[in-house]
């Protein structure tokens, strides 16, 4: 089970995939023991599309370091608070 905002886009990117015959770059995050884990996805299709028997094969990547550096920069850019 996921919480449903991850779920959503996981769904979304598989769809358009389904339709397009791969699909990258969508983001989503989890909620672990260890804290917010954040997740990059990339989908392609196996075999034909848009059938009843399409395939996929799904790659989660972690790019939970990224996203933190990511942060770390765009509060950088803020300067300090007022």
């Amino acid at each position: 089970m996921l919480p449903p905002d991850a779920a959503a886009v996981i769904m979304a990117a598989v769809r358009d995939a389904e339709q397009n015959g791969s699909s990258s770059g969508a983001v989503y995050s989890l909620p672990l023991q260890n804290g917010v884990r954040w997740f990059e996805l990339s989908i392609a299709t196996k075999g034909g599309t848009g059938t009843p028997d399409t395939r996929f094969v799904i790659l989660a990547r972690d790019i939970t370091e990224r996203k933190r550096a990511e942060d770390v920069l765009s509060h950088k850019d803020q300067g300090p608070a007022c």
